[in-house]
């Protein structure tokens, strides 16, 4: 499958990328979601996350290289706005005593709170805001699309060179 990687990390074409097993988000969220993971999915660590768009806004990316991969064997399709939810839960006693909306509108890390958000990932259930993600154990490097690092926030809606 044909699918669209972004990496702060320049990639020769032909290499094959594999999971660093580096933890892309807090420690407590990745420890949640392994927590509940099937043992058939794929762990975090170990995975390489591509996307079947070149909109890399809203994964908590600051930027890099935008490359075209090709999943090499079986991947699993994921929707990120769970584990968006599982951050704004984590994050919220840090914000909601100076900022109202924090406190009345971003969930609360309860054990329920945290197994069903972790289990609708895992499942595959679409959020109210769907970010779709692919992970696989490998993807090789098929095109370099972007010269230059680009931030996430410039892909919204689909990167396009300029």
């Amino acid at each position: 499958m044909i699918a669209y990687h972004m990496s702060p990390v320049l990639h020769p074409v032909g290499k094959i990328l594999t999971g660093n097993g580096r933890p892309k988000v807090e420690r407590e969220i990745e420890e949640a979601l392994e927590r509940f993971r099937p043992k058939a999915y794929l762990d975090h660590l170990n995975s390489v996350y591509s996307r079947e768009t070149t909109d890399f806004t809203m994964l908590g990316l600051d930027g890099g290289y935008i490359y075209r991969v090709a999943i090499r064997g079986d991947y699993q399709r994921h929707d990120a706005g769970w584990v968006g939810q599982l951050q704004l839960a984590h994050l919220k006693p840090k914000y909601a005593k100076t900022y109202q909306h924090v406190r009345n509108q971003w969930p609360d890390w309860t054990d329920d709170f945290v197994a069903a958000t972790s289990t609708n990932y895992w499942t595959g259930v679409e959020s109210n805001e769907p970010v779709w993600e692919l992970l696989s154990v490998e993807a090789g490097v098929e095109a370099q699309l972007s010269n230059t690092p680009v931030m996430a926030a410039a892909t919204k809606g689909g990167w396009r060179p300029s």
